[in-house]
Parts: C-alpha cells; structure tokens; sequence
C-alpha cells in the first residue's frame, strides 16, 4: 500500500449553512486502483437550492463514469501506456462540456464563482487534481531550512498559481489547471474547503495529521471543530504516503520462525530444486542449455554416466550446520571442451567425406577418354547413394564417435532455432511497443481535438489535428478483438467530431411515402414533380406517370397515352406539368389525368436544353450550346418568342441546371453556382465545405435555403441565398438518388431514391 487516504466530514444538520457540500472517494475494483488510482471529490456550493444538489451529484457520476469507463481503463492491455495526467484531463474536458449541456437542457443557472470543488486522482504515490473556487490544497512536509526536521505546511494553490490564473478563462468551463506531483516520502496532503485552515491554525492541522494515522487524525479534527461553529461545513481529505515506514511503526506484524527440528538434508534439497527452477525461468531464448545437453549425452556414453554421478559436492550435515566440499568446476568444463571439440572433429570428418563421395568420379574419369569425361561430369549425383554411403561411414564410428556428432548437430540446431525465436519474439516485443505508442499518440490527438471542440471549433487547426488523427487511425494495425474494439472506437469519435466540424446530418431513419414497383415491379422513375398537393413521378420506360396524394397517402398510376422519347426537366405551372421531349412538350393535365403534346419553342438540333423552369408565366430555358439563359412568353399553345435573358453570354457549357425566384441560380458540373439579377451576373459565392461540392445534379429553393442534390457522394447540402453554408444532410444508405424537391412551405424535403420516394421533415433549415 502506497499511501493511506481518510475524508472529513462535518455538515450542520438541517442545511443550516446556505450551502451545499458532499466528498466522494471513490470504490472501485482493485485492478481498476492499480491501473488508475483512487478518485476524489470534495464539492462545495455557496448555494442551498434543490437543484444544486443535482449539479453536485451530476459532476460526481459523470466524473466517476468518465474516468473509470474510459478505453484505456478497460482494456488492461494498454495499462503500461497510461498515463494519468491525460486521462484526467480528458475527463474534466468532458464533464465541462456535458456539464454545461445538463444545466442548458434543464434550465439551471449558477454562478461559476459559487462553485469550489476539487477533483483528484491518488495513484501509487503521485497526485493530480484540479482545484476550482475557494477550495485549499496544502502539502504537509519537513522542511529543509535546518529546523531540525520540522514539519511545516505550505499551500499549494498559492505557490503554484498567481491569482489571474486561477480565474478560467471561459465562464463555462469549471476545471481549467491541473496540478500534479509526487507525494515526499513522509508527507501527506489536505484537501479542504475555505473554512477548514480558518477555524484551525496551520500548527494545530500540522501536529495532528504528522502524529496520527489518517483516520485517527480526522477524529481529532471532528472533535477540535463540533463544538466551534455549528453552522458552518467543514469538508477535507488526508492522504499520507506510508512508503518507507519504519518496522517498529507495525508492531502488530508477526514473524514467522523456522522450527529447528527441520531437515537439513530437506533445506539442501529444497535449495537446489529452487536454483533449478529459476535458471530455467531467468534462461533467455534461444541461449543452449548446457546442462540439458550433458544430461542427454549421459545416457548414451560412460563418460556422461560418470560425470552424472558426480554430485556439485559432498554435503555433510552436523545438526544445524551444513559444510560443502570444494568441488574442481574445470573438470566438467574440460569435459565440455573436449566433446565439443570431438564433434567438430567428427563433423569436419563427415563433411570430407561427402566431398570425396562428389569428387571420387571425377578422380578415375581422368584415365577414360575425353567423350567418357564429359558425360560423366554432367551426371548429376545420386543423392540415395550419398545418403547410403553416409550412414554407412556412420555405422563404422565408435558410438562415443557418434555421440559427439549428434551432440553438435542437435547443439547447432537448437542455436539456430533459438536465435529465429529471440528474433521473433523481439518483433512481435517491438511491434507491441509501437502499437501502444501509436494509440497513445491517437488519444493524445483525441484530447486536444475534444478541447478544441469545447474552445475553439473554427479555424485550420482544428482541420489540420482532425488529419492527423486519421493518418493515426489509419495506420493502426488492429489484429485481436480488443484492438479492434479500441480502433473503432478511436474511429467513431473521430467520425463524430468531422461531422460536427463540416456540419453533417447523417439521416440513419427516413419515411418513405411511397415505393412504385408495388404498382409495377417494372418501373423506374424519373424525376419529381409537385401540383396540387400531390407529387408526380414520372416513368417514360414504362409509359405512365405515378400519382402520390399526400392527403390520403394514395398512389395510383396515369398512363401514358402518347409516345414520347423522353420526360425530361419537369416544370409546374398551374395545374400542368412539362416535360421536355426533344423539341416537344409532353403535358401532364393533373385536373384531368390527361397527356397532351404541344410543340416546344426551341429547336433541339440548335440547342442543348440542360434544364427548363416557369416563373411568372415565362418559361426559361438553359442552353449549353449558346451558352444563354433563353426566355419564352406564354401563348395560348404554349410558349413563343424567344429571346436572350443574358445580357452576356455566361460560361455556361457545363451547366446542369437552374433554379428561380426572381434571381436565377445557375449549377454548373464543377460545383460551382453562378447567381444572376435582370440579365447580369451578381456576386456570388457558396461558402466552401467539406467534402468538396464536385457534382451536382439538381438545385431547389425555399422562400430562404437553397438546396443541392449531390448523388455521388449522397447527400444534400443547405445554403442560405447568400451562400452561407448551413448543414448537409447525408443519406448513407441510399444507393441511387435521382432527383429532390422542397415542398411548398420550405418544411419537407422529397427525395427520390431508386423507386421509392421518401420525406424528410427539415422545419427552418437554420
């Protein structure tokens, strides 16, 4: 045990103070101590309110959650990487902000400056705690000014902070500095709120917390202070470091004794086993055992018999005493020496033997003619009669001979099989040590991205940690279940947070309205139209159109009774519907149910129509070919009149399409949105997000938001008519997104995904 710890606690009766206090010392799992130390709390508010001791109990559980729930405390694997000072930090970083969300959500109004409380973590013998308000922190120590070994008490907040620093600089955040150290050696520390060093003297609170144990110390200081002020709280922790204490300072310790009538020769055989036991478990890897080695050669050979026999010396045993004879270790090591030497011999020995088998042809070919020579030395040898003549050579050696061969061959092996291990497990040692590091270094980033978040959300630095940790998170190679499980949690903050940064909605749960291929399995929409409180879809693979009442929730199917190539750009004006088709209009009378054509005022040979839009009764025309915005005036058959809305040509060739409202919005391929007013191009610029705006298809306004459909990256995004960037809803589970539209209030959003149409309820996208 490293230190002893006791909270003092004295709390008039019937709240009698006007304030709120509580200490929290916290019990958990003694491997969750050892990994992560005991957490403190001592709480105190200048307040008596019925919420106020919500606040107190709120900070205490989310404290204590935070702490103790996080991934490095759980997983015991990445204990040896724990460091207490982050993990501190990154729990008081949370409790801030979830704090500051509790008292938002249930309407609770404090003052920052009613609050002191102290938080802290005693680990081994290091401290770390934050101090916040009136609350004190003082270190009992000896001095060392040549008092002669005096205790003296210092505050800690006072050395450490000057007074402008201890005022956070965000009204919001409760716990701003963090202290941390390690605790001397015959010290301890006092925790305590303001009033505690009023009503006792820095000598008194020194004398008794140095001359008593912790628990025996907070009696005497309950017994010093009832009878003093019966209206005011006195809260306090005592730790004291109990490393180093002297032996006469536990006499309740009992030592066993050796009862003389044991066995000697017992003691001398226990003793041996035990040497045994530990060289095997100190022996590195890969390292021979020279040992094993002789023991297996003595069973094979006299000489290893011999050697076997011989004890490490001649125990005598008289009563109490044990004498060991001198024993002359360089015989055995001779021995050692001279079968090493034999096998190398003997090895050296077969090796020649194999070379006078491969050179032994070559020899007598010598005497043969030249043809004869040739082919005998492209022959290749045959390994079976090698083989043959190797055991033979070896069944002729003595079987000491042989001993001293197999000793080496084995010896050798077992060398080269225990380097490639050593090898080996130093790896997988080293890739160990990385991994920690690498996760260390991803919940460093962690940390100051969760603190930018709380202080400073805008700006590049947030963006360029927010890389950082994904080149982290990338290159971390999660292989067992438990990696895996830290990863994904790395993973999911580091998702949350981007999200957060580049303002992205992810819509895991929308209504569909509707799905067409219930009317016909066959069919494939088009495009989204709107007209008296129903939507249209249009279908010119199959030749019908699909009604949707949004009244009833009904869907019926209009035919299609003309042929039409193509049910392009739908334009809503009145109670009809056009659909452009080549250099007709196909119209949808929705009063009636009735398709009609009428002829278009463009030519589609002349012009490349990208989109078409009614407004006030003019049709307008987006042409790629001229690059113009073309404005038709409404006839009794349809539209005339052409004329160039643009009093320039725009850069219009990658247009793909328009939106009105009295200015015209233009989409161009690149993710650009050119903005025009009475013929001229205004200034305009979207606001830029992330990821990129690269292609979009189709653009919708409301009476103030501009919407973009975005397929390929599935998505919708939100500006206001300024370009300001709103938010951008994500749509991850849709696989073919064709077209959108706003409902009539600006509070809906329809969108067309494969064959079904599915609503999202956005209100005021602001």
């Amino acid at each position: 045990m490293f230190y002893k710890l006791a909270p003092v606690s004295i709390i008039p009766k019937g709240n009698k103070s006007g304030t709120t206090s509580e200490i929290f010392i916290s019990q958990v799992e003694a491997d969750k101590e050892l990994t992560a130390g005991k957490l403190f709390i001592l709480a105190d508010i200048e307040s008596s309110l019925p919420e106020d001791e919500e606040i107190i109990r709120f900070i205490i559980e989310d404290v204590s959650y935070n702490y103790y729930h996080n991934e490095r405390v759980v997983f015991k694997e990445f204990a040896d990487s724990l460091e207490i000072d982050n993990l501190l930090e990154q729990t008081l970083a949370k409790t801030n902000r979830n704090l500051f969300k509790y008292c938002s959500e249930n309407k609770i109004s404090i003052s920052d400056k009613a609050i002191n409380i102290t938080v802290g973590v005693i680990h081994k013998n290091n401290l770390y705690f934050s101090v916040n308000g009136k609350n004190k922190a003082f270190i009992i120590t000896k001095a060392d000014n040549g008092s002669g070994g005096c205790y003296k008490m210092y505050d800690v907040i006072e050395k450490t902070f000057k007074d402008d620093e201890l005022e956070p600089a965000n009204p919001n955040i409760i716990f701003s500095n963090i202290i941390n150290g390690t605790l001397p050696i015959d010290s301890s520390f006092l925790f305590s709120n303001e009033a505690l060093p009023e009503y006792l003297s820095a000598g008194q609170l020194t004398r008794i917390i140095t001359s008593l144990p912790p628990v025996s110390a907070v009696e005497q200081i309950k017994n010093s202070l009832e009878h003093i002020n019966a209206y005011i709280p006195f809260l306090g922790v005592i730790i004291k470091n109990t490393t180093g204490q002297r032996l006469d300072e536990h006499k309740n310790i009992k030592i066993p004794v050796r009862s003389r009538t044991s066995s000697s020769q017992q003691s001398i055989t226990n003793l041996n086993n035990t040497e045994r036991s530990t060289e095997k478990f100190l022996a590195p890897s890969g390292i021979i055992n020279f040992n094993k080695i002789l023991e297996s050669a003595a069973r094979f050979s006299d000489a290893g018999l011999n050697i076997l026999k011989r004890d490490s010396g001649r125990v005598m045993v008289l009563g109490e005493r044990i004498i060991h004879k001198k024993r002359n270790g360089l015989a055995v090591f001779g021995k050692l020496l001279n079968a090493l030497k034999n096998g190398i011999y003997y090895l050296a020995s077969m090796v020649f033997f194999l070379i006078s088998k491969f050179a032994g042809k070559e020899s007598k070919i010598e005497k043969n003619d030249a043809a004869t020579k040739v082919a005998a030395r492209s022959a290749k040898p045959n390994p079976l009669l090698v083989l043959k003549a190797f055991l033979s050579w070896m069944l002729r050696l003595k079987t000491a001979h042989k001993i001293y061969i197999l000793i080496f061959i084995t010896a050798t092996s077992l060398f080269v099989s225990g380097t490639f291990d050593t090898q080996k497990k130093n790896k997988a040692a080293e890739e160990t040590v990385n991994k920690q590091q690498l996760l260390s270094d991803i919940e460093q980033k962690q940390n100051q991205l969760e603190s930018m978040l709380l202080y400073s959300p805008e700006g590049d630095g947030i963006k360029n940690l927010l890389s950082e940790m994904k080149v982290l998170i990338d290159g971390f190679p999660a292989e067992t279940e438990q990696e895996k499980q830290a990863l994904a949690a790395y993973s999911g903050k580091y998702r949350e947070a981007t999200d957060k940064i580049m303002k992205v909605v992810r819509i895991d749960v929308v209504e569909e309205l509707v799905n067409t291929r219930m009317l016909n399995q066959e069919s494939e929409p088009l495009n989204i139209a709107q007209s008296k409180g129903a939507i249209y879809l249009a279908d010119q693979k199959n030749g019908a159109f699909y009604k949707f009442n949004l009244a009833d929730k009904m869907i019926t199917s209009v035919p299609l009774d003309i042929e039409v190539s193509g049910l392009e750009n739908p334009a809503s004006e009145g109670g009809n519907i056009y659909y452009r088709d080549a250099d007709e209009f196909a119209v949808l009378d929705t009063a009636k149910d009735s398709v009609k054509k009428v002829d278009a005022p463009f030519d589609a040979t002349s012009t490349k129509v990208a989109g078409i839009k009614i407004y006030s009764s003019r049709l307008y025309a987006l042409d790629q070919a001229s690059q113009q915005i073309l404005r038709y005036k409404k006839t009794v058959s349809g539209f005339a009149g052409g004329e160039n809305w643009l009093n320039s040509g725009g850069d219009l060739a990658d247009a793909v399409d328009l939106a009105i409202d009295g200015n015209i919005y233009v989409a161009l391929k690149n993710g650009t949105v050119n903005k025009y007013f009475s013929g001229n191009k205004t200034d305009f610029r979207l606001e830029t997000v992330e990821p990129k705006l690269e292609s979009p298809s189709r653009l919708a306004l409301s009476e103030k938001e501009l919407f973009i459909l975005e397929p390929s990256k599935k998505r919708v995004l939100f500006f206001d008519k300024k370009g300001k960037f709103i938010r951008q809803y994500q749509f991850d589970a849709f696989q073919k997104m064709k077209d959108m539209a706003v409902s009539n209030d600006g509070k809906s959003l329809y969108i067309l995904n494969d064959a079904s149409l599915y609503k999202l309820d956005i209100g005021n996208a602001k």
